[in-house]
């Protein structure tokens, strides 16, 4: 089985289950530094051949970024 990647955001590390992220889905990782976090997590996609869009944004006034697979 294919290790999957962890996401390391602002010092957080998130253990994301990307074998269950279908089109569709989306997650909001909370973050500081939100333009960092985009292209990681575009890069996290990339490498596992998902088609993503993402998105900054404050939600319930918590700053991050939305991620959505298509």
């Amino acid at each position: 089985m294919k290790k999957l990647p962890k996401v390391k955001l602002d010092g957080a590390v998130y253990e994301v289950a990307w074998d269950e992220f279908e089109r569709g889905d989306s997650m909001f990782f909370i973050c500081l530094n939100r333009s960092a976090a985009e292209q990681k997590l575009k890069r996290i996609a990339a490498s596992l051949l998902f088609e993503v869009a993402t998105q900054q944004k404050i939600e319930d006034g918590i700053r991050g970024v939305r991620i959505w697979r298509l």
